[in-house]
């Protein structure tokens, strides 16, 4: 399930790569993701994640898949989470044309070696039901992460956010 659910969120990812206009990722981005690669999953797989969730029905589902793909950022600035703000980005230099572990990833806490160990975590047999949620909203999270604009990046640009932008005019 975890690889056919990945597959499904990146796949479903790529949707949001031409929007009509430019708005915050926030719950929208994350939300649309998750529900996108949801409704790529066979029943097998559904009924899986509906139990993960601990939900009945489709509209649950939705709400539910929403709200646990967003939850990462929800936590990640308070004090039992701060060690995972760096899973929502990943440093490349400047100087390079190509991400490496070793060298952009060393402690494997950036959102590329998040996503593996996520994907893993949540296919993990016998994993009680609260780390399977956990495994599961930060595979939705990053997956949706690795594809917002200026999350693999540089530096010393803060993740673009020193980066000012003029659009007609």
């Amino acid at each position: 399930m975890e690889r056919r659910l990945f597959l499904c969120l990146a796949s479903a990812s790529y949707a949001l790569l031409a929007p009509a206009h430019s708005t915050a990722w926030g719950p929208l981005g994350h939300a649309t993701i998750g529900n996108a690669a949801v409704q790529q999953l066979n029943a097998a797989e559904r009924g899986q994640l509906m139990e993960i969730l601990s939900v009945k029905s489709d509209d649950e589902l939705s709400e539910a898949v929403s709200e646990a793909c967003f939850w990462p950022d929800t936590v990640r600035d308070s004090p039992e989470w701060s060690w995972s703000a760096p899973l929502h980005y990943v440093n490349i230099p400047r100087s390079s044309d190509r991400y490496d572990r070793q060298r952009d990833c060393r402690d494997g806490i950036c959102v590329t070696e998040g996503v593996l160990k996520y994907a893993a975590e949540l296919g993990r047999p016998g994993l009680d039901r609260e780390r399977r949620l956990q495994a599961f909203s930060w595979l939705c999270h990053l997956v949706a992460d690795l594809h917002q604009p200026l999350h693999a990046g540089f530096r010393d640009d803060r993740g673009g956010n020193r980066v000012d932008i003029v659009y007609h005019g």
